[in-house]
């Protein structure tokens, strides 16, 4: 039980980083005069590549070259942002 409640803390720490880079790498490109498009997919992609890193090494332990984490971290990530842009659109 404790080793699952270190394990939500770190998710979660993840998650509040990977939001932090998101939003300052948007602001960034913003400010280097990249449109609003492109800023968001730029910021948004590398984001990501953050987020594999975070929650794959350091939330879950797995090995980065772990194939099977591969395709399931991209499959929800490819799912959550269709699911955002069919709301949104």
């Amino acid at each position: 039980m404790q080793q699952e409640t270190a394990r939500l803390i770190r998710y979660a720490a993840v998650g509040i980083g990977v939001l932090l880079v998101y939003l300052a790498l948007n602001l960034i490109f913003l400010q280097l005069g990249l449109t609003a498009g492109t800023a968001n997919v730029m910021a948004f992609v590398l984001a990501v590549c953050v987020q594999y890193l975070g929650q794959t090494a350091f939330a879950f332990g797995v090995p980065l070259n772990n194939k099977p984490q591969v395709v399931r971290f991209f499959v929800m990530i490819v799912l959550g942002w269709s699911a955002s842009q069919i709301i949104v659109l």
